[in-house]
C-alpha cells in the first residue's frame, strides 16, 4: 500500500509538472500570437484588424492557461491526498492492522476512481522509480527507449509485461 501511494504520488507530480510546462507554452504561444510583427503583417483595416487580433490571441492565450492550471491543480491535490493517505501507514508494518488496511486501500480505490488508464508507460516509469529507490530490482518492468523517453509524454498504453495494476 506504502509502495503504491508513492507511485501515485510520482505520476501526479510528473504530470502536474508537465500542465505547469504547458502553462509556460500556452503563454509563449499567445506572446509569439500577440506580436507586433504578427500583427503588423495582417492586412486589411489596420487598426481594427490588429485589434480584433490582439483580443482574440490574448482570450486564447488565457483560455489555455487558465485551463491548463486547471488541470495542474487537479493533479497536486491528488498528489497531496495521496501524500495524506501514506502518512496513515505507521512506519513499522507489524503495528498496522488489517481495518486500517482496508480503510487505507477504500480509500486510495475513491482517490484513484476518476484516474484513467491513459498514461500507462508513464505509470510503468513511475513504478519503476520506486523500485529503484527502494532497491527491489526484480520488480521492474522493461521500457524500451521509445515508452521511457516518447511514450511517457503521451496517453499511451504499456506494450510489455502486463503493468502494474491500479490495486496493487
Amino acid at each position: 500500500m506504502d509502495f503504491a501511494c508513492d507511485r501515485a504520488q510520482r505520476y501526479h507530480a510528473v504530470l502536474a509538472a508537465r500542465c505547469d510546462f504547458s502553462v509556460m507554452l500556452c503563454q509563449f504561444v499567445e506572446l509569439a500570437s500577440s506580436s507586433s510583427v504578427l500583427l503588423g503583417l495582417a492586412s486589411g483595416v489596420p487598426g481594427l484588424q490588429r485589434t480584433v487580433m490582439g483580443v482574440a490571441a490574448v482570450v486564447a492565450g488565457l483560455a489555455l492557461a487558465t485551463r491548463a492550471h486547471r488541470r495542474m491543480a487537479w493533479h497536486k491535490a491528488k498528489q497531496e491526498r495521496f501524500s495524506m493517505l501514506a502518512r496513515r501507514l505507521p512506519a513499522d508494518a507489524a503495528k498496522g492492522s488489517e481495518e486500517l488496511l482496508a480503510e487505507v486501500r477504500a480509500e486510495r480505490e475513491d482517490i484513484e476512481k476518476d484516474d484513467g488508464p491513459a498514461f500507462e508507460c508513464l505509470s510503468v516509469a513511475c513504478h519503476n522509480a520506486v523500485c529503484l529507490s527502494r532497491g527491489w530490482t526484480h520488480g521492474l518492468y522493461p521500457l524500451t527507449w521509445w515508452q521511457r523517453h516518447v511514450l511517457t509524454w503521451f496517453p499511451a498504453r504499456y506494450d510489455g509485461p502486463a503493468a502494474p495494476s491500479a490495486t496493487e
